[in-house]
């Protein structure tokens, strides 16, 4: 896999490297903005100059802007979705070591593949592309644009640990929880002591984010105590019934990052309150769906769920941006929309949380790369 990666990660960044140009001054007028917070800006002008926000609100358009104008539209920050295979369904697993910091799961990012557009088309602006967690230690992520000219985000992306069945091999260890434990705690211990660099040690130093994905309420019990002993924060992800179960162990260590796999319909009555009692108990959520296997309109169709549900809107809303990109290291540049961040948004005919509005546009570093009914 590796080879056949690494040729096609070299063929994606000279791709990225003629590909660049340079980003115009554009004014987005809009009826409304929704910021990550929940919050409704009126009136609504969006100032972006080369790819990034300059001004948002009741503004003047200076002279030299090409004015954008969307009566009856409203723009909200573009969506984050942590933990897709976009791209690359098959090509994400490495289970040879138990504790792997070779595996990137940037190799497998191919940038002219069909994913992309059907996330683009559902507001989706970024995602994050992580390891199947194979291994205690599983790889390092990248976070990736859906289009524009600068794909690949550059930020210290998420590295993935587990606990779980999947990482337990006969020809190797871990074959068991108590030895995957065993296996994490002291790679994570080693990293703390040696002072070398590398994705753990950046972990450790707060440098780098982690998700730390688990399979039950043991194992995210364990995490939650792995996490307080070296005192690092990952984006937790488990099952909903296994949250729900460990909703004490939770609040007593005043809440944290959690990945959610987006609430549907065949969810139990039980599992549809999670995302309000988490909330409830500290936690700071975050909604995914994991992409080619759930279709993306199911992130903001989740969303909606939970807030008929229970969970506030502003927690539903961050849940779908701000959280998302604090989970995948991106805070301040992705995920809301404020002077100095990238201008990655969307245009809607109704309300975020509302199922029944449509994504209209969506804007990637101040340049449109989906419209609907038609070419950009």
């Amino acid at each position: 896999m590796r080879f056949n990666a690494s040729i096609r990660s070299a063929v994606a960044v000279l791709l990225l490297a003629i590909s660049v140009t340079a980003q115009d001054k554009v004014a987005v007028v809009a009826d409304a903005v929704i910021r990550a917070d929940g919050q409704v800006v009126k009136p609504a002008v969006l100032l972006i100059d080369n790819g990034r926000i300059v001004a948002l609100g009741d503004v003047e358009i200076p002279n030299g802007y090409e004015v954008v104008k969307r009566s009856g539209f409203t723009l909200a920050p573009g969506l984050v979705d942590v933990g897709s295979h976009a791209s690359a369904p098959y090509d994400l697993n490495e289970n040879e070591d138990a504790v792997d910091l070779e595996s990137r799961a940037r190799d497998s990012f191919i940038p002219d593949h069909r994913d992309w557009k059907l996330l683009a088309a559902s507001g989706i602006t970024s995602t994050v592309l992580l390891p199947d967690p194979e291994n205690v230690v599983s790889g390092v992520g990248v976070v990736v644009k859906t289009g524009g000219d600068s794909r690949i985000v550059d930020r210290a992306a998420p590295v993935v640990l587990a606990l779980g069945a999947t990482v337990y091999e006969r020809a190797r260890r871990p074959t068991s929880f108590a030895e995957a434990v065993e296996l994490l705690e002291g790679a994570l211990g080693s990293a703390k002591k040696s002072g070398e660099s590398g994705p753990l040690a950046e972990l450790l130093g707060a440098k780098r984010p982690a998700v730390f994905r688990t399979e039950s309420e043991a194992a995210l019990k364990r995490a939650l105590s792995l996490a307080a002993k070296f005192k690092f924060s990952p984006a937790f992800h488990a099952p909903k019934s296994a949250i729900r179960r460990a909703i004490p162990e939770i609040k007593a260590a005043k809440g944290g990052l959690f990945l959610l796999d987006a609430p549907t319909d065949a969810d139990s009555v039980a599992d549809l309150l999670v995302p309000r009692d988490l909330a409830a108990a500290g936690g700071r959520i975050v909604f995914r769906v994991d992409v080619p296997k759930i279709a993306p309109d199911a992130l903001r169709l989740g969303a909606w769920l939970a807030v008929r549900n229970g969970l506030g809107r502003k927690e539903a809303i961050q849940a779908l941006t701000a959280r998302a990109a604090e989970a995948a290291g991106c805070s301040g540049k992705l995920g809301d929309l404020a002077p100095g961040m990238d201008a990655d948004f969307i245009v809607l005919d109704g309300d975020l949380l509302d199922p029944a509005s449509r994504v209209h546009e969506t804007w990637v570093g101040g340049r449109r790369i989906y419209r609907m009914g038609g070419s950009n």
